[in-house]
């Protein structure tokens, strides 16, 4: 039997058990949000995460035998179903870098409130890509001028459909709820995102995220 499309299932990863016990305490009484198996190192996470298929797989960064990183990349190349969201003391700039690279739906740093943690988890549910502020100061630096003006010189060259998923990419949606919005394909949303790269000159993903956000400031 399928569970209900806002009931969210769980896997909690991280190497201190105190933590663990801790997401577990602040989540009990969380309606919709269902703790299904933990785990204290990458290589676990992965072994659970085939088992329990889990929604949302909420993990550390820095944990023996594998870390968050090369866990997260195993699982994105294998084509896991499950969202990931790290949650971590790790807030260096290429470190994040590197878990944008890999689509990860969600970095977190370990201080955030209760009540953040868990709107995180439900918009990351629901498709959108979610960095806690204090990790979009981090990762978000707006552009050199010359640089935004170069792009902006090159935006003329997007069309309708194209410029419709930048806008969704600067409000932190991911691929799925894009191609929910715009009423297209999954695939069609991935071949728009590469064009834009592409007219845009972004050889990187955070390139193109970095831009993106800009242009929904300015």
């Amino acid at each position: 039997m399928k569970n209900p499309a806002n009931h969210i299932r769980l896997l909690v990863v991280d190497d201190h058990a105190i933590v663990r016990e801790g997401i577990s305490s602040l989540l009990k009484d969380e309606t919709g949000i269902e703790i299904v198996a933990e785990a204290s190192n990458g290589r676990e996470a992965i072994e659970l995460a085939q088992s329990f298929n889990p929604d949302i797989i909420l993990m550390d960064i820095n944990m023996p035998e594998m870390d968050g990183l090369e866990a997260a990349k195993q699982m994105k190349e294998r084509k896991f179903p499950s969202k990931v969201i790290f949650l971590t003391m790790e807030i260096k700039r290429n470190t994040i870098s590197t878990a944008v690279e890999l689509g990860v739906e969600g970095y977190l740093p370990k201080l955030i409130q209760h009540e953040d943690l868990i709107d995180a988890i439900k918009r990351v549910h629901t498709g959108e890509i979610y960095f806690h502020p204090d990790i979009a100061d981090k990762i978000f630096k707006i552009p050199a001028e010359e640089k935004t003006n170069e792009k902006e010189e090159q935006i003329s060259g997007l069309n309708f459909q194209e410029l419709e998923t930048l806008k969704l990419i600067g409000k932190g949606l991911g691929e799925l709820e894009i191609s929910r919005r715009l009423s297209l394909s999954q695939d069609v949303v991935s071949r728009h995102r590469m064009n834009i790269m592409t007219k845009l000159g972004c050889t990187t993903m955070i390139d193109l995220i970095e831009y993106a956000v800009k242009r929904k400031k300015g």
